[in-house]
């Protein structure tokens, strides 16, 4: 007997369901009229911003803080004026357990100096840091090195007669 036949023998002999089947109508059709509102709205870009939540308490060290989508892990202990500052310009504390979003990683070497920075300088440096991390900047480092790699893949394909 082919393997097929058996599977198919199998199946119907132990009335196996698939997970779809075993839902009740109601709910199936509530799921797929969910996936295409969702579709929709995504098509058209039609997006709820979020809200910022409220800040909590100072984090520990270890947790995440997050702003738009640049991410801190906090690996050294912040102060509570420290904390203020972040939590005025915006950023909060998330669980990354529960989060689905992606985030730029702001380097240690980088948070190290946001944190030992006062004032003024602690601003401009904030703001140097969200420039660098943000969307169009990555892009445009992506396709300044796809510009290189391609230049360099013609010099080497690329033969001189001298």
């Amino acid at each position: 007997m082919p393997v097929l036949e058996q599977r198919q023998n199998l199946c119907h002999a132990t009335n196996v369901a698939s997970p779809i089947s075993s839902l009740p109508q109601s709910k199936i059709a509530v799921s797929i009229a969910m996936i295409l509102r969702n579709s929709i709205r995504t098509f058209f870009k039609i997006r709820a911003q979020r809200e910022l939540p409220p800040p909590g308490d100072k984090p520990p060290v270890g947790s995440n803080i997050v702003f738009e989508r640049v991410r801190i892990r906090l690996k050294y202990p912040i102060t509570d004026e420290q904390w203020k500052w972040f939590t005025d310009h915006g950023w909060r504390t998330v669980d990354m357990r529960t989060d689905r979003r992606r985030y730029s990683l702001v380097p240690d070497k980088g948070l190290v100096r946001l944190l030992a920075a006062e004032g003024l300088q602690r601003e401009v440096m904030h703001k140097k840091m969200l420039n660098l991390m943000s969307d169009e900047a990555r892009a445009q480092r992506r396709a300044e090195k796809a510009a290189r790699e391609a230049e360099m893949s013609l010099m080497r394909t690329t033969t001189f007669d001298i």
